[in-house]
């Protein structure tokens, strides 16, 4: 080969070379621009509807919850607000149990006669026709037009079933006293210890179920004695709740510090007993 066909041969190749190195860094240049500022279809595709679907998506969840009423009926609730439009009888409406506080709290759990639940109601709600206007520990307070009801947590018709459990079916009126609150606060629960002083007392049960609690023995010198409570006596109720536990009992005791009347239902040789404590300031 001569010098001049090598120098052609050399040539060649470089500009072969030359051609190839352009061709791969214009592919490499214009991928690198393709991705820094072409956005695909289905990028495009991805990501638009993701602000707009959810807007659009929460405005049916919005709109199917307010025309399902829900929010009406809680409104109508909380405003005591009723579809009850007659006025039914007081002696139709029993009072199972008090929540008592403020406004904002105090609640009034009441059974309608003929209905299998009871309902729960705040002050200034629609009970059957009446409005409720104030709650107290053992009763509440039925307004309609401008004539006040009262209905108690204990009514002495409740009596009635329980007599009836009993072997001579007989109900009477043990005692009644009236003591000051001072009085009753030295006495009763200043000082527990004290007050149980010779007083023997446990579960009754029936059954394996706690029926009440028994005074086993209790003494001439103590202060539940001086209101009327004697040996053997079995306390079932007081203020129309039942003493079916020691907890219970013991929620009670503490209690009697709100309380304006403690009436004890309790069972004395076969009879049923009332014993009321009234409590003055």
């Amino acid at each position: 080969m001569t010098l001049n066909n090598k120098n052609i041969f050399y040539h060649g190749l470089t500009f072969i070379a030359a051609v190839i190195f352009a061709f791969v860094t214009a592919i490499t240049i214009n991928q690198v621009f393709k991705g820094l500022f072409f956005v695909y279809p289905s990028e495009k595709k991805r990501l638009r509807p993701i602000t707009v679907n959810t807007a659009r998506y929460s405005e049916v969840k919005i709109d199917k919850i307010l025309e399902s009423g829900f929010f009406r009926a809680t409104v109508g609730s909380a405003t005591g607000e009723s579809d009850n439009q007659i006025t039914s009888e007081i002696t139709d409406l029993k009072l199972l149990g008090t929540v008592t506080g403020p406004s904002s709290i105090a609640r009034a759990l009441i059974l309608k006669k003929g209905e299998k639940q009871a309902s729960v109601f705040r002050i200034g709600s629609d009970v059957y026709g009446y409005t409720l206007s104030g709650v107290e520990s053992s009763k509440v307070y039925l307004k309609s037009g401008s004539s006040v009801s009262t209905l108690s947590l204990y009514e002495k018709k409740d009596l009635t079933g329980e007599k009836s459990s009993t072997s001579t079916g007989s109900v009477d009126t043990a005692a009644k006293k009236t003591i000051s609150r001072a009085e009753f606060q030295q006495k009763m629960l200043n000082d527990i210890d004290n007050a149980m002083q010779g007083v023997k007392a446990g579960p009754y049960r029936v059954n394996g179920q706690i029926e009440g609690f028994q005074l086993i023995r209790i003494r001439p010198y103590n202060v539940l004695y001086e209101y009327g409570l004697r040996s053997g006596d079995i306390i079932k109720r007081i203020n129309g709740k039942k003493v079916d536990s020691t907890e219970k009992l013991y929620n009670m005791w503490q209690g009697f510090k709100n309380e304006s009347q403690l009436v004890f239902d309790i069972e004395r040789d076969g009879k049923v007993l009332t014993l009321s404590i009234n409590i003055t300031d």
